[in-house]
């Protein structure tokens, strides 16, 4: 397993990271079940500043760069890195955390728990209907894991259905 880092450099347009979030989603979507997203920053203020993203293979690494993307002057890519086969640190979860929408149950409990753990989250815009919507991400630490599938959605986090467990680096 490899990862590369794809670091946002301060900039007053706050945006930047949801833009890049979102021309990830696209890039993750087009191949399902390749990358892994995790956000080594996570818990400190600028946790949105860095995507950190796994693939199995480093050329889906190599393909990832955003250079040539609209979005590729507001990040920079760093060189893909190996995980050590013997990897023996702490393990954890990026998941997605969903909130309902408007009128359903659970609503203001879900987003009262994120904004009280200050999830990150990213306030996207929809190209097929128009509408806004925001993506919040939980890290949850886990006891043990291992190298193995990558097994996420489309914006490379972990569901409820859908988990992987990810070094914590």
């Amino acid at each position: 397993m490899f990862y590369a880092d794809i670091t946002i450099p301060y900039t007053p347009n706050r945006d930047s990271p949801a833009r890049v979030f979102y021309a990830l989603n696209a890039r993750f979507k087009d191949a399902p079940k390749t990358y892994a997203l995790a956000l080594p920053n996570y818990g400190q203020r600028n946790a949105r500043g860095i995507f950190r993203v796994f693939a199995k293979q480093l050329e889906s690494l190599v393909a990832l760069n955003l250079a040539n993307d609209p979005v590729g002057p507001l990040c920079d890519f760093k060189m893909p890195v190996p995980v050590a086969q013997d990897y023996a640190g702490p393990w954890c979860v990026y998941r997605r955390y969903r909130v309902p929408p408007r009128g359903r149950k659970n609503r203001i409990q879900r987003l009262a728990y994120a904004f009280e753990h200050n999830l990150p989250r990213f306030v996207l815009h929809s190209q097929s209907n128009q509408q806004v919507y925001c993506v919040s991400v939980e890290k949850m630490p886990v006891e043990e894991g291992q190298l193995g599938e990558i097994n996420t959605c489309n914006f490379g986090l972990s569901t409820t259905e859908q988990v992987t467990v990810l070094p914590d680096l």
